[in-house]
């Protein structure tokens, strides 16, 4: 898959310069956090440039984790969803919205339809239920998501349902990298990382966009401050 400047990431350098200029209104854990962001993002874009989409994957996560992360709960699914309810109810201008929409048929369609990184799909009995069945039941939650999802980019549509639906099927293909249980540039199932890191790379820098628009906002204490003794 060609890398189109339509998915291209929001470029390091803009985002940098943003930084700096809001870098005195921000409080001591916003610096922390966006700095920690912005230097993932930067590697991120080299690979996603080069197209190494695993690793543009892993790196982008990365700096989405270091925005969202808190020292309240080891749970990562909890964790974003409390960000994602923050977060979208500041974007007054439904940048997260306008970022998604274009990249729905390229890009979030077909990882709907990759029934692997659905959580349900690997939590069903595929020895005492028939693969016709399993087919049915993931074809049901396929289409439940895409319409929820798809309603959530129209306007007026319940934008932070829709992230925490598009994200929780990147969570599952977080694991599979993250932790080893995938084959690093291996010839199966390389679709769904092309387009999951496609989707991280529009919407990582647009949430690290709006936290800098939000100086003082409270996101929790990030963990791992740095100590100096």
């Amino acid at each position: 898959m060609r890398v189109t400047n339509s998915a291209l990431p929001v470029d390091a350098a803009d985002l940098h310069s943003l930084y700096r200029e809001r870098h005195s209104e921000l409080s001591s854990d916003n610096q922390l956090r966006l700095r920690r962001c912005l230097s993932w993002l930067e590697k991120a874009k080299h690979d996603h440039e080069k197209e190494d989409f695993d690793t543009s994957f892993i790196f982008h996560w990365v700096a989405f984790n270091s925005m969202y992360a808190t020292t309240e709960s080891d749970n990562q699914p909890s964790l974003y969803k409390v960000y994602f309810e923050k977060i979208t109810r500041l974007d007054y201008n439904h940048s997260i919205r306008k970022t998604l929409q274009p990249i729905f048929g390229p890009h979030i369609s077909p990882l709907l339809r990759t029934r692997f990184i659905y959580g349900t799909y690997w939590k069903y009995d595929l020895d005492r239920i028939t693969k016709s069945q399993t087919d049915s039941l993931w074809e049901e939650k396929r289409k439940n998501l895409t319409k929820t999802i798809t309603a959530g980019l129209t306007a007026n549509g319940d934008i932070n349902h829709a992230l925490n639906c598009i994200f929780d099927l990147l969570y599952v293909l977080r694991n599979q990298l993250i932790h080893g249980l995938a084959t690093y540039k291996g010839s199966v199932n390389r679709e769904q990382v092309q387009n999951g890191s496609m989707i991280l790379a529009k919407a990582v820098p647009c949430f690290a966009v709006l936290m800098l628009g939000y100086p003082d906002q409270d996101w929790g204490q990030s963990p791992y401050p740095p100590i100096n003794r």
